[in-house]
């Protein structure tokens, strides 16, 4: 499953919540709607997307840094928000 919302208090950017079934997972799916995402992100205008994921979900986090490594880390607590520059990412980087 994945949802793309507008923040209304940050216009061009948007939040990305990507969920993959325990079944599911290790078979690129994710991958593929991270990159499907970005792509539609950035067809209609925006210039950044936030992704807010559990901090001890360090594969994830080091996966994104490595395929986006313009992208930025937060680190709250046990939540950390990765934001994407979308002007950055190219749909050929699909091997995260």
């Amino acid at each position: 499953m994945t949802n793309v919302m507008r923040l209304a208090d940050e216009p061009g950017v948007l939040e990305l919540a990507v969920l993959i079934a325990d079944a599911w997972q290790g078979r690129r799916l994710g991958r593929e709607l991270f990159a499907h995402a970005m792509t539609s992100a950035r067809s209609t205008g925006h210039h950044t997307v936030c992704v807010s994921v559990l901090s001890s979900s360090r594969p994830l986090i080091s996966a994104i840094g490595r395929e986006v490594p313009e992208s930025a880390t937060a680190h709250q607590g046990t939540i950390s928000e990765i934001r994407i520059p979308l002007g950055e990412f190219s749909p050929a980087d699909q091997s995260m």
